[in-house]
């Protein structure tokens, strides 16, 4: 006869070897589905301003946009919180990659999975270490999206590519 003790460890033994053959499908169904949110984004430029910071000129812009993206195809039943960034990337002569957030939004399970916004103000100023952004043709503007699962691996998509130019000169 077994005693209690035994009973016990032999059947917490077999519920973790379950839960761990549970945890081990789930995480390799995270690879069975490409989520695809086809964003659309246009943007546009209310202002920009060359400012003194710490002794220094540096370019301030302000910007709105339009964002339409249907995120149903990322939320499933391992998604967790997806996190959605605008992000605005472009090259200068003191640095060669500059990349800026102007927006984020944490999209979560059980939220409306389509953001449809119209003239967006971004949350965070797009700020310069110089005076890059005067006169910059080739800024491009991203919609960046993480999706965090609740097991499973932690895939990074980006889309809705889309390139302003700033101008010469200080605007309103």
């Amino acid at each position: 006869m077994h005693s209690a003790f035994q009973r016990i460890n032999t059947l917490s033994a077999f519920s973790v070897s379950v839960l761990t053959a549970l945890a081990i499908g789930c995480f390799l169904t995270s690879y069975m589905y490409s989520p695809n949110a086809n964003p659309e984004v246009d943007v546009r430029l209310l202002q920009l301003r060359t400012i003194f910071y710490f002794d220094q000129s540096v370019d301030v812009a302000a910007l709105t946009f339009d964002l339409h993206a249907d995120f149903s195809s990322v939320m499933n039943w391992s998604t967790h919180v997806v996190f959605i960034y605008l992000t605005a990337e472009y090259e200068t002569q003191n640095n060669r990659v500059n990349q800026v957030v102007v927006w984020d939004k944490i999209l979560q399970q059980g939220d409306n999975p389509v953001l449809n916004y119209k003239e967006q103000p971004g949350k965070y100023g797009l700020f310069d270490d110089g005076t890059g952004l005067r006169g910059n043709k080739n800024v491009t503007l991203s919609l960046h999206w993480n999706v965090i699962p609740l097991i499973g691996s932690l895939p990074r998509f980006s889309g809705g590519h889309r390139q302003v130019s700033f101008p010469q000169q200080d605007s309103l």
